[in-house]
């Protein structure tokens, strides 16, 4: 599967380029809301995904370029 990444903190996010890699693990979020947390920032997301140069990240289904059918 591929989702867009990037290292480089200049670069809006909605021009990062798509990185292979492999979702290790998926995580319930569904009932947990912006608002359980108190902040709007570090949300959890549904997919733990190593990339294929070794950065371990986190998406949603929206991230992801692959169709998903886990559900």
């Amino acid at each position: 599967m591929r989702t867009p990444h990037s290292l480089d903190t200049q670069l809006p996010a909605d021009q990062w380029p798509l990185a292979s890699g492999v979702i290790v693990d998926e995580f319930d979020v569904g009932a947990i809301s912006a608002r359980s947390y108190g902040r709007d920032w570090a949300h959890p997301r549904r997919w733990a995904i190593a990339l294929d140069d070794g950065h371990l990240i986190f998406r949603d289904n929206e991230d992801l370029d692959d169709d998903l059918d886990h559900e």
